[in-house]
């Protein structure tokens, strides 16, 4: 019976750390990021063409991961990323220079934040978005209203 007891205390003491977690570090804005442009030769390889390449650094917690990255038409691009981040921007020698960097949608839920895929309709302008986690696909509007999901067997 002491051992049950002595269990029961250690399993008790344990437990809040099982269900209680601190927040989420604060985002750290990212506006630090530098695009640096590669000198690479222009190339084609079939229907592909290499027009340009860079190198992105940035010292914020919320740049990695990269698992999607789109052109918005507007010449600038947009990343996401397995952890639910955003990252847009202007490739050196576009106009603009835009960079914001962020959260991709509102929901804290990992399953709707594990980004694995991105892509743009050119003529609608709608982002389309696969979520690994929850098998899920979502499209946008350009504005990011309208959004739509589905969860396919």
């Amino acid at each position: 019976m002491r051992r049950v007891i002595l269990l029961l205390i250690v399993a008790i003491g344990l437990a809040p750390g099982t269900w209680w977690r601190s927040a989420p570090p604060p985002f750290d804005g990212g506006q630090e990021l530098q695009v640096v442009p590669l000198g690479v030769a222009r190339q084609s390889i079939g229907r592909m063409q290499l027009v340009g390449a860079w190198e992105l650094r940035s010292s914020s917690s919320h740049f990695h991961g990269y698992s999607g990255l789109v052109s918005l038409g507007d010449g600038t691009l947009l990343a996401v990323s397995d952890r639910g981040r955003r990252l847009r921007f202007a490739p050196p020698g576009s106009d603009g220079g835009i960079v914001e960097m962020g959260l991709y949608g509102e929901d804290d839920d990992k399953r709707m934040s594990d980004i694995e895929a991105l892509t743009r309709d050119p003529e609608s302008g709608r982002l389309w978005v696969a979520y690994e986690f929850a098998n899920a696909i979502e499209r946008q509007e350009p504005d990011g209203s309208g959004t739509r999901r589905v969860a396919p067997q």
